[in-house]
């Protein structure tokens, strides 16, 4: 937890002259993020560039002192604790400045940016795993270009 940010690059830079994969994950929607705290965070991502970058929308989950907070100070858009999916593309929640639209329109951003990048396509696209997993791959991508729904309130 009291980890910075120089200790992550770092041991991704360890991890990769181990010979590891590398994977990322990254939350979107914090309380006290903003625009411009999610662009950050697409930026780490782009400047760590992990082999998997899985970028989430952040849940608040009842019992936690997320949904706490959100009840306290924002508006909480399901009850339900089945909308609650960790990978999922909707914001539950707005709280302060934080709009459900700005989270989903950053989550979005960093898979586009993340995954679309020439070079990442062009490395990725070399190897016999990416033609083996291609239909995967289109797969999931009709499903990420083709749900961008209005936020879940």
């Amino acid at each position: 937890k009291n980890q910075t940010i120089d200790d992550v690059r770092q041991a991704f830079r360890n991890a990769r002259r181990a010979g590891l994969q590398t994977i990322g994950f990254f939350i979107f929607g914090l309380p006290g993020d903003n625009e411009e705290s999610m662009e950050d965070t697409i930026r780490l991502a782009l400047e760590l560039d992990p082999d998997l970058a899985n970028f989430m929308i952040a849940a608040p989950f009842p019992g936690t002192e997320l949904y706490e907070m959100v009840l306290e100070e924002g508006e909480l858009f399901s009850h339900d604790w089945r909308d609650f999916a960790i990978h999922d593309e909707k914001a539950r929640f707005a709280i302060g400045e934080l709009t459900a639209e700005l989270v989903e329109r950053k989550w979005h951003e960093a898979y586009r940016r993340f995954y679309l990048r020439p070079s990442r396509l062009l490395r990725k696209g070399l190897t016999p795993e990416f033609w083996r997993r291609l239909p995967t791959y289109v797969s999931d991508a009709r499903r990420f270009f083709m749900s961008r729904s209005g936020p879940a309130s």
